[in-house]
């Protein structure tokens, strides 16, 4: 791990001394680091390890300062959560348990994903872990008032946290969340669709988008853009090399990718050890050849971009909308809802760039190799 997030805290001067597309283009920069919280469902898709993953790979971006989980058995996801950090010499990082959430009669079912943590018992964990998350996350925000939020779940847990303390004060606190459909929906297609991490829980979306205004930004990373990020080629062989050698974050995301792929609850498992994909335009779901979408990343992505490390606009085309979310779990933009910037489109070769960004910043030798 010394090697990896080393190499990744070190990726500024690097650029200064290589040739690299990525530095020609002002991809990446110096920037100073972002205080975050992660707000993640993780272990029911692949997505949330990624971009957790990212986020402890950028030393050099992120300041951690709390993983939260949400939805479903939030114990359970916090012991996927507590491996994964005790693995990477992170227990510094809080873990705060979110209130659990029924979803019809699966209350305590944590995900596909949970065997390849189901013996980690959260006493293992050398760093703090808070019962009461949402109390948890209110003292980070009361000692860190410009804290953000990343946001790779549904909304339970952020509406719960405005519902119960009524009196703390947001108004500097930014969220960067993966969230919505505003004109593309899942597959690439045409037309809103009812995302999971909004229609999941749209009651408690609609406490967020529909009431009075509490964060005091929020950037949407919506299934226009996050639907079609995938790793594959050499951006995804790179990282499946790192983890054939052993390096921490790559393996880790690899043994959970494997668990996650033969799960009976979880994708439908293929014999030759891959498994169906969400969406039949992209890469078959394979932890040998590809990844699955990663939907969550490109919120991480977003976040970073906020601190200047990642130059925006290279990435995304964005607009200003507001947004509000229906009884069915669609976000419509119009004249009504919370104000947003959503990342509707992407700049010409910014797709490319996000994914080869993720993947060096997990293997930092192949940083020099952005385009």
């Amino acid at each position: 791990l010394a090697q990896v997030s080393g190499l990744a805290a070190g990726f500024a001067v690097d650029c200064g001394k290589m040739r690299a597309a990525s530095c020609i283009l002002g991809l990446v920069s110096a920037a100073a680091q972002l205080k975050v919280i992660v707000d993640t469902d993780i272990g029911q898709d692949m997505d949330d390890t990624w971009a957790l993953a990212f986020m402890l790979a950028r030393t050099d971006i992120f300041d951690i300062r709390m993983v939260l989980t949400s939805t479903r058995n939030t114990t359970g996801k916090a012991q996927i959560v507590a491996k994964m950090l005790d693995l990477a010499g992170r227990s510094d990082i809080p873990i705060g348990i979110g209130p659990p959430s029924f979803v019809g009669t699966d209350l305590f079912w944590v995900g596909p994903a949970y065997p390849w943590a189901q013996n980690y018992s959260l006493s293992q964990y050398p760093g703090k872990i808070f019962g009461d998350g949402l109390a948890a996350v209110a003292d980070v925000v009361r000692q860190t008032p410009d804290v953000t939020i990343v946001e790779l779940s549904p909304l339970t847990s952020i509406a719960a946290l405005l519902q119960r303390f009524p009196d703390l004060n947001l108004g500097r606190v930014s969220m960067f969340a993966m969230a919505g459909s505003i004109a593309i929906g899942y597959n690439n297609q045409t037309g809103p669709a009812q995302e999971y991490n909004i229609a999941r829980d749209s009651q408690a979306a609609q406490v967020v988008f529909n009431g009075a205004p509490r964060l005091g930004s929020l950037e949407l990373a919506p299934l226009d853009t996050c639907g079609v990020v995938q790793l594959s080629g050499s951006a995804y062989g790179s990282v499946h090399a790192a983890a054939t050698e052993g390096a921490v974050l790559p393996k880790m995301i690899l043994d959970q990718y494997r668990t996650w792929c033969q799960t009976p609850q979880g994708p439908t498992a293929l014999e030759d050890g891959t498994c169906i994909q969400h969406s039949p335009s992209m890469h078959k779901y394979d932890p040998a050849t590809a990844s699955t979408t990663l939907f969550d990343v490109q919120a991480a992505v977003a976040a970073a971009a906020a601190t200047g490390a990642v130059s925006r606009n290279k990435l995304f085309e964005m607009e200003n909308l507001h947004v509000e979310v229906d009884d069915q779990g669609f976000t419509r933009a119009g004249a009504q809802g919370l104000a947003v910037t959503a990342e509707t489109s992407w700049a010409p070769g910014g797709l490319a760039r996000l994914e080869h960004l993720v993947s060096s910043s997990l293997v930092p030798t192949v940083r020099e190799h952005l385009i």
